[in-house]
This record gives C-alpha cells, sequence and structure tokens, in this order.
C-alpha cells in the first residue's frame, strides 16, 4: 500500500499516529498534522524513516529531543515545518539529524544568546529559514532586544556566527515578526557569506623583481 500524504484533525491522535507509523512507516514521504488541543509524541515519527516533508501545526509536541537524538535518523527529509518555539542548541540537533533539509519553518527562543563555545560547523544544504513569533503552548520565553540600541548589535551577530556555522548554504531567511532584529542578522549572515567567498578567492601575492 503506498501513502505518501496523510493529514489528520482529530482530538486524540497518539494512537492513531502509532497505528499509521506502524503499519505504513516504511512507505509514508509525507506528514501533515493539524489538530487543537491535542498532543503528540514527535519520536513516534521515527518509524516513518523515508518522510521527506512533515507538517505539524496547531498541536502540542513531545519528544522532539529525544527522536531528534541519533545522527542521521531524518536523512530523507528536506521540509520540516512545526508550530513550536525551540532553543538554538534543539536547532542544532535539527540540522546533525536532518543532513539534507532544506527548507525549515518555526519559531527559535532568542531570549539566550546561542553557546559560542566547541561551535558546530556543518556543510548543510539549509536554503530556507522561516522563522514566526512564539507559539503556545511551547513558546517559553522568547523574549526579544530592540533593534535600535547599539548595545544589542553583538547578540545579533553571535546569532549570525551561529546560523552560519550550521547553514552556509541559506539564501533566504525570512520573519513574521515586526521586529527588525531577524533581518539584521539575515543581512549580518550575507556578510558572513561574502567574507567567506573572498577568502576562498584570496591568493598569495608574489613579490615581482
Amino acid at each position: 500500500m503506498q501513502t505518501e500524504n496523510v493529514d489528520h484533525r482529530i482530538t486524540d491522535f497518539g494512537s492513531m499516529l502509532h497505528t499509521i507509523t506502524s503499519r505504513w512507516g516504511d512507505s509514508l514521504r509525507e506528514m501533515s498534522i493539524t489538530s487543537d488541543n491535542t498532543r503528540i509524541d514527535f519520536s513516534q515519527l521515527s518509524n516513518a524513516p523515508l518522510l521527506e516533508k512533515i507538517h505539524v501545526s496547531d498541536l502540542t509536541i513531545d519528544g522532539l529531543e529525544r527522536a531528534l537524538k541519533p545522527t542521521g535518523v531524518w536523512y530523507h527529509l528536506d521540509t520540516l515545518c512545526l508550530t513550536m518555539t525551540i532553543t538554538f542548541p534543539l536547532l542544532s540537533l535539527i540540522a546533525l539529524s536532518a543532513p539534507h533539509l532544506k527548507e525549515l519553518d518555526l519559531s527559535i527562543d532568542a531570549s539566550k544568546a546561542p553557546p559560542t563555545g566547541n561551535q558546530q560547523v556543518l556543510v548543510h544544504p539549509l536554503n530556507l529559514l522561516k522563522i514566526h513569533g512564539p507559539h503556545s503552548p511551547n513558546s517559553g520565553s522568547a523574549l526579544w532586544w530592540s533593534p535600535n540600541d547599539p548595545s544589542d548589535l553583538p547578540s545579533c551577530i553571535q546569532i549570525a556566527r551561529y546560523l552560519d556555522a550550521l547553514f552556509p548554504a541559506m539564501r533566504e531567511l525570512t520573519s513574521t515578526s515586526r521586529i527588525r532584529t531577524w533581518e539584521i542578522v539575515w543581512q549580518l549572515m550575507v556578510l558572513c557569506q561574502t567574507t567567506r567567498a573572498d577568502e576562498n578567492c584570496r591568493r598569495p601575492l608574489c613579490a615581482q623583481d
């Protein structure tokens, strides 16, 4: 049985999700889940290792970090859309777990600047990062700073360097927020990319006699 797209809008999804992934996990390529006031364990989707697109919205997601722990577990995934807020370390896990991800759509908790020690530097193909405002009930404390305050620029630089190290091939970063901070971060990422390209083109200058 070929099952490529499953779209469920039901209240109790746990047992149904288990049944779907147990019976058709080896044939699922795309899964879209939308359901109000519902909680699912994301690790259940690991039973569908060939998933290429996952869209999850309007529900509480548990077990995401557990599902991301094995490196490369989402090897075939190219699109991931989650209406939840994640931390920067969890974003790194997504990059490691989905090495062929090209489009990512979620919210990032920017109340804490990303860690800089032992930063992962990856060759990752992600092209598009869509960032939304904080989502309930998984939103956490997604506080933001003012882009008009010059003292906040170091935080923007830190985030830009962190994202550039994870996703050096990124071609677009969009945000639904009215605050321009993510726009500033993207411009800084472009600067990182340009600087890296310039360094790759540099050649030693030979002195002429």
